[in-house]
């Protein structure tokens, strides 16, 4: 089953979605491009401290990853990136820098609207294992705040 966009679905996940003005476009389009193409065990990789992942990508052009050391990762200030080739998508802001929190905060949002429109998508196994993740990531940015 495919999930369905439309202006309500940026609203809930994002607050709405400026290419051309949002200074978070960068990451709004990646994050976007993981659940549309139902990479959520990666992303649970992602998060997951017991793995080596630091990032994800995909085409055309784009790019999430820890912009902070592996050992400092669980830190609210923690950051994360987003990088959009600006050969390939014409963003005001093709570079986003976010804070673990913020980003935690999106991805948890993301996944009930994943979750809300397209029960059936093939990405639904992975669910259970990512949202344990993200409880778990959400939990370690709590304890070190």
């Amino acid at each position: 089953m495919a999930m369905t966009l439309d202006a309500s679905y940026h609203a809930a996940v994002f607050g709405g979605f400026a290419p051309q003005a949002d200074q978070d476009a960068a990451m709004k389009l990646a994050f976007n491009a993981v659940l549309m193409s139902h990479r959520l065990r990666d992303l649970r990789d992602m998060l997951d401290p017991a793995t080596t992942t630091s990032g994800l990508g995909g085409e055309p052009g784009w790019t999430i990853s820890w912009g902070t050391p592996r050992g400092e990762r669980d830190r609210p200030d923690a950051v994360v990136l987003a990088e959009v080739d600006p050969d390939d998508f014409a963003l005001a802001h093709p570079v986003t820098r976010m804070r673990r929190d913020a980003f935690l905060d999106m991805v948890a949002r993301g996944l009930a609207e994943y979750e809300a429109r397209g029960p059936g998508q093939r990405g639904a196994a992975d669910l259970p294992a990512l949202k344990a993740a993200l409880a778990e990531a959400q939990a370690a940015t709590a304890r070190a705040a």
